[in-house]
């Protein structure tokens, strides 16, 4: 009784996927180039891409978003921009980072002065 009850808790805990070790979901409110979201802190305690994503549709074109590594000693590093359609939900992804803190900026807008973003969300 007991190994069958020890496999079972094997198997449950191998059908766990692998989370990401933090999130932050929000919104955009008539952002414009050069806005920055709020820092966060990434451990490197898992093997998830950094992403931004877009759960729901935008009121732009398109949003250009570049991740930046930050430090307190020199300025921060860029890590490149990608962009992110706003005609339906999607996401885009800067690949596993090493540990650090960071934050995003919105380096472009298509066909608008400012988007606004309803359901916004960076995983890391």
């Amino acid at each position: 009784m007991v190994a069958a009850a020890a496999g079972l808790v094997l198997t449950a805990s191998m059908a766990v996927p692998v989370l990401a070790e933090g999130k932050i979901d929000s919104h955009i409110s008539n952002g414009r180039v050069g806005f920055e979201t709020r820092s966060w802190r990434d451990n490197d305690s898992d093997r998830t891409s950094t992403s931004v994503s877009h759960y729901s549709k935008c009121n732009a074109k398109s949003v250009s978003y570049e991740l930046m590594h930050e430090y307190s000693w020199r300025p921060d590093v860029k890590l490149g921009t990608l962009t992110l359609s706003c005609s339906k939900r999607g996401s885009v992804y800067w690949g596993r980072q090493v540990e650090g803190g960071y934050h995003v900026v919105i380096r472009g807008i298509g066909g608008r002065s400012s988007v606004s973003v309803n359901d916004f969300r960076i995983d890391y």
